[in-house]
């Protein structure tokens, strides 16, 4: 069976983000690392305050997510996705899957 590392990118999207991230949380051979933060091209206009951080920070705690990066604040894209590929370099993956959570995948996909 092949190993899969999800670097999981939420922010901003509470009212789904636990739909769109549940699919990779049931598999046994997916290790998942997520990210939420604000990003630097969007300083100037981030006014948001929802619980997505807070969602993923809690299933962090209950041990479904592995890693979350949320901090530090402003970073560009690449360098949060990067913060999150380096805990998943610790395992021993096949393949390294990008998801942002406004994207929706089902067990099979």
């Amino acid at each position: 069976m092949k190993n899969f590392g999800i670097i999981y990118c939420g922010y901003n999207t509470e009212e789904y983000v636990l739909d769109s991230i549940e699919p990779f949380l049931k598999q046994k051979n997916h290790v998942v690392s997520a990210v939420s933060v604000p990003f630097a091209e969007y300083k100037e206009i981030d006014n948001i305050h929802d619980n997505t951080t807070e969602i993923l920070r809690e299933l962090v705690n209950q041990k479904k997510l592995k890693y979350l990066v949320d901090s530090p604040k402003y970073i560009s894209e690449a360098e949060a996705r990067n913060l999150a590929l380096d805990h998943l370099k610790k395992y021993n993956l096949d393949y390294i899957w990008i998801v942002d959570s406004d994207e929706f995948y089902t067990e099979d996909d």
